[in-house]
């Protein structure tokens, strides 16, 4: 999976209920504090993302979206547990999301729907991994020492944390951490 260009794409996230939020912001920000990871308080919100778009296509996205919600009334969310990923030599604490299969059900529609009209950027939707971001050090003002993450990751890594709940919101966003300018467009699920 190739990595996101932050100049050229839009996120189309799932935002959960807060029930399912609750622990891992908890964990967020320990971490945070800790490190300093963000001496502003500028905490990135916790989402799932479920596809990639080309930012200059967002009003044929937004339609897509729309008529792809109306078959859904409810996205059921599942996390299981902590794990760490390592992509373009970062490492990520991630909270694990089961693939239940009404999030399989919209997501795969609605990223066939986006990229049959040459919206989605991402070719290899089968490799996607749906998973929560805790922390990513390359949205930090202080990153964690790699030393320290690899610490981390072996301890979070035991920790099981099996939650249901489902998703409140389907929104697109803009790859910024100030809310005043991430958000694109919001549609409530429940």
């Amino acid at each position: 999976m190739k990595p996101a260009n932050l100049n050229q794409e839009l996120f189309v996230v799932l935002v959960p209920k807060d029930n399912l939020l609750n622990t891992a912001e908890k964990v967020q920000q320990v971490l945070a504090d800790y490190y300093n990871l963000y001496p502003d308080q500028l905490y990135p919100e916790l989402h799932i993302t479920i596809d990639r778009i080309n930012k200059d296509r967002v009003f044929e996205a937004k339609e897509i979206l729309c008529e792809t919600l109306e078959k859904f009334d409810k996205i059921l969310l599942e996390i299981n547990k902590y794990s760490c990923l390592r992509f373009s030599k970062e490492h990520h604490l991630i909270l694990e999301v089961i693939e239940t299969p009404s999030l399989i059900s919209f997501a795969t529609l609605l990223h066939e729907r986006l990229f049959k009209a040459g919206i989605s950027t991402i070719k290899n939707y089968q490799e996607w991994i749906f998973h929560i971001t805790v922390i990513n050090n390359l949205f930090t003002k202080n990153p964690i020492p790699e030393k320290d993450f690899e610490k981390i990751c072996v301890l979070m890594d035991s920790i099981a944390q099996p939650i249901i709940s489902s998703a409140k919101s389907v929104e697109i966003w803009r790859p910024t951490l100030e809310s005043a300018k991430k958000k694109v467009c919001s549609y409530d699920i429940s």
